[in-house]
């Protein structure tokens, strides 16, 4: 596994990491887990749905957690042409 994301610097390396070793179970059991099975285990490593819900999904993600643990997610639309800027502190 290579991650390319910066360490330590609140970019979501963890959650990639975990999400990708959640794949690699999948790929050495043949065992297919759907998004939510995905999240919940990686959600128990990981407390930033955030950051869940980047590496799951990909692109813009806003997510939150409800006060009965609920994890709502929403992916935004970028327009065509939108470069984001990331500043690393």
């Amino acid at each position: 596994i290579d991650n390319e994301i910066p360490l330590a610097r609140g970019m979501g390396s963890s959650a990639a990491a975990i999400i990708a070793g959640i794949t690699c179970y999948e790929l050495g059991t043949k065992e297919r887990l759907s998004e939510r099975e995905i999240f919940h285990y990686a959600h128990e490593f990981e407390p930033h749905p955030d950051n869940l819900s980047a590496a799951l999904r990909g692109g813009l993600i806003t997510a939150t957690e409800s006060a009965n643990g609920d994890v709502l997610i929403a992916k935004m639309q970028v327009a065509d042409g939108v470069k984001p800027i990331v500043v690393i502190p």
